[in-house]
């Protein structure tokens, strides 16, 4: 009896600073803080990001701060100036773990984004930053009894432009374009495996896939990262299994290919492309 009425005032203290929470959100001019959030991004990542858009909150059970127009720039070597430009950015802010000074992003959410992915001659490419901050982070603030200050469950990313460009290949360089509708990226903490849904097109082939691949941790700390994808490729489909050793560099890959329904020439594209 004693138990129960504490966690009715807890739970309408709870709901009270949340309600309060979202009545002050709906009063602040999000766009004056769009430089702010620029520049703490373009300082934890040693590479410039910037808003062009508006800010705004979308206020439902779970709130999302939405930033519209965000461009990402590239490395100064890259062959165009931003290495992501997306229409909208969205991040899903979950309220009650506010309360106990953390931060749970429920999901982050990239509309229309529009990436290159590049490697020099000298296998150096575009998507390691200069800071490692968000390694650094997420690495040292991480133990199996203590959960990070900032956590995120899920990515989706919607109408997708993914160009690859590889110029280590010893004659010509290698151009690759993915066309993705959607995909979806969940986890329940770092140390778990990420369960992974997506199709799209790659160059003419339609292509649909999913299963899980390595934890973030792994990732982020450069460590072997393991796929294991259920993929239909037009009328072929396949499981690509395996480990990418250095998953930040993407080396060393040790990866396999098992067909069922296959085609001779769909499945030629495709290892082309893996390969």
């Amino acid at each position: 009896m004693g138990i129960r009425p504490v966690f009715i005032v807890v739970l309408s203290i709870g709901f009270a600073v949340g309600s309060t929470c979202v009545a002050v959100l709906k009063m602040v001019d999000l766009n004056s803080y769009r430089i702010f959030i620029s520049q703490k991004v373009t300082t934890s990542i040693g590479r410039s990001m910037i808003i062009n858009g508006d800010l705004e909150m979308r206020l439902s059970r779970h709130p999302a701060l939405v930033m519209h127009d965000v461009a990402l720039a590239n490395a100064p070597w890259g062959s165009r100036p931003n290495m992501m430009t997306a229409k909208q950015f969205e991040v899903q802010i979950a309220l009650f773990p506010l309360l106990t000074g953390r931060i749970k992003i429920r999901r982050l959410t990239f509309i229309e984004p529009d990436i290159i992915v590049e490697i020099t001659r000298d296998r150096i490419n575009n998507w390691m930053f200069d800071t490692p901050t968000i390694q650094e982070s997420v690495l040292s603030s991480h133990s199996p009894t203590t959960l990070p200050a900032l956590h995120v469950t899920a990515i989706t990313v919607r109408q997708a432009r993914l160009v690859v460009l590889d110029n280590s290949a010893q004659k010509q360089s290698v151009l690759h374009t993915l066309q993705l509708a959607h995909m979806d990226a969940t986890t329940i903490g770092f140390d778990s495996n990420i369960i992974l849904s997506f199709y799209g097109i790659i160059g003419i082939v339609p292509i649909r896939g999913q299963g899980r691949v390595g934890a973030i941790t792994d990732l982020l700390a450069n460590r072997p990262f393991t796929i294991d994808l259920a993929i239909a490729a037009a009328d072929t489909t396949f499981a690509l299994t395996g480990v990418i050793a250095h998953p930040l560099n993407g080396e060393s890959l040790d990866l396999f290919i098992h067909a069922y329904d296959t085609n001779l020439a769909t499945m030629h594209r495709i290892e082309h492309i893996i390969a």
